[in-house]
């Protein structure tokens, strides 16, 4: 007892079975002299050994005023994933000393900290990119391995669907075959991707029962890199400009990607619906320039007297935040656009909706865009595209 009230409890572990640590020891009655002592001489010792604790750590509150000991450089998802999994995985956003901050803020020692959740949320790949924690690095890929191997379950019951339905046999050829033509390293990916709806299942018939290239198709160069917008059907047609005058074919603007006047555009020549119109910002557009080069036709706006609008779509996410649905109405009303929906939901503190609306050209859409990502609270606001090719 003399000794921890003299020299503390590390002292008194010492005392109990730790003698042979001298070099701790002696530390320990160097840093108790030190503070005994009232000399201006041992003040910058003081400080550089101050400055030398715990820099690898930080330490914070969580709501109730418990301690968590944290890696530095620590962010709010790291502290979500300390705190549980679940809360990890859900989280949006949170509150650091009374302010609401995003996922990716960097925690300080001292500071109170709160999680908000979203039931909605699930772990990104792109987590990974910025929590530093082992144990969230961990939980993150985890999550992400789970609900790949779902998503893959539920690719490959689709592929198989749809493989009895063109009486294909599904078996190790088919899967193999289509692999290698989708450049997939094994078949959960290829089923994963079919599942994320990044591989068109009309392709896959198209692969499946193409034995050799057709003839007498001609070949057409992949679009140039020009400044252009699309529209949909024959009611934009004084908008398009199909350069390959391909008779019989009509033309609509792709649902996958939803181009509006001023995107780069090229047009697809299908089996059945004929030509649609992409962005050559598409998902698809990579795959099927890759893959199907003599059905690409090059396509591009031209001005008209015609006053048209394009539909459109804004996914955005943020903090719910007072009067958040009004200011993003307003901005709305300012650029006299049409509003075709607006679809929301604001719980536990996180705000997520899709706008829907008509716009003139790229250069309105974007500009909306900008002004909706200036509003207090969001975080994010993207083209967004709701339908299927």
């Amino acid at each position: 007892m003399d000794e921890i009230a003299e020299k503390g409890l590390a002292a008194h572990y010492l005392y109990k079975g730790m003698k042979s640590e001298s070099g701790l020891d002696n530390w320990l009655t160097k840093m108790r002299e030190i503070l005994e002592s009232s000399e201006t001489e041992d003040s910058s010792f003081i400080d550089k050994v101050r400055s030398g604790l715990y820099t690898d750590e930080v330490f914070v509150f969580t709501p109730k005023g418990d301690l968590r000991q944290l890696q530095a450089g620590s962010t709010l998802l790291d502290f979500a994933f300390e705190i549980h999994t679940q809360v990890g995985s859900t989280c949006v956003g949170g509150k650091v000393n009374g302010k609401n901050v995003t996922i990716r803020q960097v925690l300080q020692n001292g500071d109170h900290v709160s999680v908000l959740t979203s039931k909605n949320q699930k772990p990104k790949q792109d987590w990974l990119s910025f929590v530093v924690t082992s144990k969230a690095r961990t939980k993150i890929k985890q999550v992400l391995n789970e609900e790949k191997t779902l998503a893959a379950a539920e690719g490959k019951e689709i592929l198989m669907r749809r493989l009895k339905n063109w009486k294909i046999t599904f078996g190790d050829e088919v899967i193999k075959k289509l692999q290698t033509s989708f450049q997939m390293r094994t078949a959960q990916d290829l089923y994963f991707m079919i599942a994320s709806e990044k591989i068109d299942l009309l392709h896959i018939k198209e692969i499946l029962i193409r034995e050799e290239p057709e003839e007498n198709v001609t070949v057409v160069p992949v679009f140039p890199e020009k400044d252009y917008s699309d529209t949909t059907g024959t009611q934009y047609s004084d908008y398009l400009i199909i350069e390959d005058k391909i008779e019989g074919l009509d033309y609509k603007l792709s649902k996958c990607c939803n181009p509006v006047f001023g995107d780069r555009i090229f047009g697809f020549v299908t089996i059945s619906e004929g030509i649609k119109i992409h962005r050559t910002s598409c998902p698809n557009a990579q795959y099927m320039m890759a893959k199907f080069p003599y059905r690409i036709v090059i396509a591009k706006w031209s001005d008209s007297k015609n006053a048209l609008s394009f539909k459109s779509a804004i996914k955005i996410t943020g903090i719910e935040d007072i009067g958040i649905v009004n200011k993003i109405a307003d901005i709305i009303s300012e650029n006299k656009v049409s509003l075709r929906s607006f679809n929301y939901d604001m719980a536990d503190g996180a705000f997520e909706g899709v706008l829907t609306i008509m716009v003139p050209n790229n250069n309105v859409l974007q500009g909306i865009i900008r002004k909706i990502t200036d509003i207090k609270g969001v975080h994010r606001a993207v083209r967004f595209d709701t339908e299927k090719a």
